[in-house]
């Protein structure tokens, strides 16, 4: 048995791609325990990510955060553990998308992120990443496809539920979603599983009653994920309104496995990332406008017929995609002597 300590100063204790990787471990019969310190301010949260790495007594230490990629593997090393970084995106390019990043600070913190990244691969045992574009050779790719045997699928509901599950921020596409809401007649709703900032929440919500939508907009705040996607099932479709920022190009992001796994027809803005995946359930999905989102949405409430083969559709990408990669083997491997 393998000890993992899976430390980070970033992401919050209900992160589900870290939470995936203590149940894989876990099934293997390895010991994985999940710290977050991100409940505090930046610097503190990795001055405590770094001490607990200090004071690990894991055989390995998992760290997600490009803050702690370099120095934290170096005081793994010190305390003769094995370090796996696991990079989740491109940093430099996400940098650009934050909106918590003044715009004049955004070139130092690319820049940074770079650095972090090629600092950290020299000073870690192995390498993670999230996606085969992140990948150089001898990294271990485990793909954010979740395993749907997690998952329960679910029959549309009937009702004209539009569902979107993420943090909410401009970048993200949530204001497009207020004005999709508005192009929609009165019987269609709009749940928000998530946070966003509170001068941006002032915002959507002052769009929201100016567009005369207020009434429609349910904002449940940030769930657990399995009270989440519990929640997500059985609405009519699933947003995923990325804007075309750097970062967000040719992501794929995991909500859109999950929006299908649960059996949630996804509508997407039209990234290449997204689209490529979509496309294998069906193509007019994915949209270049807000209005064309209006007719597709429209013309879905009306086929209940073609809603229900989505759906099915849907969960049958995600479970072929899972047997092809088995990111699950992928996150047992990396931490194997």
């Amino acid at each position: 048995m393998t000890k993992v300590a899976i430390i980070t100063s970033a992401h919050w204790e209900g992160d589900a791609r870290l939470l995936r990787h203590v149940r894989y471990l876990g099934q293997a019969g390895h010991d994985a325990r999940l710290t977050s310190c991100a409940d505090r301010g930046r610097m503190a949260a990795v001055l405590c990510a770094l001490r607990e790495v200090w004071r690990s007594n894991a055989d390995v230490v998992l760290l997600p955060d490009p803050e702690l990629f370099a120095v934290g593997s170096l005081l793994a090393r010190l305390r003769v553990k094995r370090a796996v970084i696991d990079i989740h995106e491109d940093y430099a390019q996400a940098a650009m998308a934050r909106p918590w990043v003044p715009v004049g600070a955004r070139d130092f913190i690319r820049v940074f992120a770079d650095l972090a990244v090629r600092l950290g691969r020299l000073a870690a045992w192995r390498v993670m990443v999230a996606a085969d574009e992140l990948a150089r050779s001898n990294d271990f790719v485990s793909l954010n496809i979740p395993d749907p045997s997690t998952l329960e699928f679910g029959e549309h509901d009937g009702s004209k539920r539009l569902v979107y599950v993420g943090d909410l921020t401009r970048a993200r596409g949530a204001a497009d979603m207020i004005d999709l809401l508005a192009g929609l007649d009165s019987g269609y709703e709009l749940r928000l599983i998530g946070s966003a900032n509170p001068e941006f929440a002032r915002e959507l919500n002052a769009r929201a009653e100016r567009l005369g939508v207020a009434g429609r907009v349910e904002v449940t705040g940030r769930l657990a994920h399995g009270e989440a996607w519990a929640a997500a099932r059985g609405s009519l479709a699933g947003l995923n309104l990325l804007r075309p920022v750097p970062a967000y190009r040719n992501a794929v992001a995991t909500k859109l496995w999950e929006y299908l796994a649960v059996g949630v027809p996804p509508i997407v803005t039209d990234l290449p990332g997204q689209a490529r995946l979509i496309h294998n359930v069906d193509a007019s999905l994915v949209c270049s406008s807000v209005s064309e989102m209006v007719d597709v949405i429209t013309a879905l409430g009306g086929q209940s017929q073609r809603r229900a083969d989505l759906g099915e559709r849907g969960r049958r990408v995600v479970e072929e995609a899972w047997n092809s990669s088995r990111p699950d083997l992928v996150v047992q491997a990396v931490v194997e002597p």
